[in-house]
């Protein structure tokens, strides 16, 4: 758990100053962002597989060879949102009405788990392929819904905790009182534990809908 809101956190840092920073400080958040988004898309595909196999235990963490558990799982993580959110970015780019933007980015959201699920199960990023991941949403329509709603939920709770820790602490980082600054810090490190312990438990729930339904998916028969 430690390891993995260390990793969050570094994405989120990486990200600000990709942002905000200087060329040299935005070549450095770049480099932070490949290396903790392919570590954590490989430890969560762990997860997947471990329960998958019906295994009780939390899998161990990945090893740290970078070509292997951080540059080749960032590309294929990097291959899924383009699958997924691809569509609407192209359509935002081209400036089309909002609505039309709206619709695309919806189906992103809705195609994106099982988009994630076949590429950590089948461990290629080909599998986000339409002519897999929409035949499977048809496949299991209502199982599928409710693991939506279970993710809308358990996913949902992180920006609620980020914005009452906001309203909380307005001034943030740049408060006067050393007091203040103590309490926001004890309450981000809590909501960060919480955030990531949401996380593994919507992975936890897309590798329940496989286990359910892997008969039916029949994605290792292909």
């Amino acid at each position: 758990m430690i390891v993995g809101i260390v990793v969050s956190s570094m994405i989120k840092f990486g990200g600000i100053l990709v942002l905000v920073g200087s060329l040299r400080f935005k070549i450095f958040g770049m480099i932070l962002v490949v290396c903790a988004t392919g570590y954590l898309f490989t430890y969560l595909q762990s997860i997947l597989h471990s329960t998958a196999a019906e295994e009780r235990e939390m899998p161990d963490l990945a090893g740290i060879s970078f070509v292997e558990d951080v540059f080749v799982p960032f590309l294929r993580f990097l291959g899924l949102a383009l699958f997924c959110f691809g569509p609407a970015i192209g359509v935002g780019l081209a400036r089309a009405p909002a609505p039309a933007i709206l619709a695309t980015a919806i189906f992103g959201a809705l195609y994106f788990p099982m988009a994630f699920l076949a590429v950590a199960i089948l461990d290629s990023v080909g599998a986000a392929n339409p002519l897999v991941v929409v035949p499977s949403m048809v496949k299991v329509p209502l199982e599928y819904l409710a693991t939506l709603i279970l993710l809308g939920v358990v996913l949902g709770v992180r920006p609620v905790g980020d914005f009452l820790i906001g309203k909380v602490f307005p001034e943030g980082f740049l408060t006067h009182s050393m007091g203040e600054l103590v309490a926001m810090v004890a309450a981000l490190a809590f909501w960060a534990f919480v955030s990531f312990y949401l996380l593994i438990v919507a992975v936890h729930i897309l590798g329940l809908l496989y286990v359910a339904k892997k008969d039916k998916l029949a994605w290792l028969a292909r």
